[in-house]
């Protein structure tokens, strides 16, 4: 099951791509990565913990698809709590 969440997902001059989200919680896991979907993007975040970014827009999915890795930053009010990077695969679903 996902818990769907509301995120950025912004990209800079360089096209680097930047997911913000507001802090989930607990701490991300070992091997936290983002996988792409049809219209959404599911971040596992840690065991027991997966987070669904719903209706990505089709330039921001097709840039996620064939990028290696996207850095993630988790926020609360006093700023960035987390930052780190994980890498990004694809699924096809129909």
């Amino acid at each position: 099951m996902y818990l769907s969440i509301i995120a950025d997902i912004l990209e800079n001059e360089e096209g680097d791509l930047l997911l913000a989200l507001n802090l989930p919680e607990g701490n991300p896991g070992v091997s936290p990565h983002l996988t792409v979907r049809k219209d959404s993007a599911i971040l596992y975040r840690a065991e027991q913990q997966t987070l669904q970014i719903k209706n990505v827009h089709p330039d921001i999915r097709e840039k996620l698809a064939t990028a290696d890795e996207i850095m993630i930053t988790e926020v609360s009010d006093g700023g960035i709590v987390n930052a780190y990077y994980v890498p990004v695969g694809t699924r096809s679903i129909n």
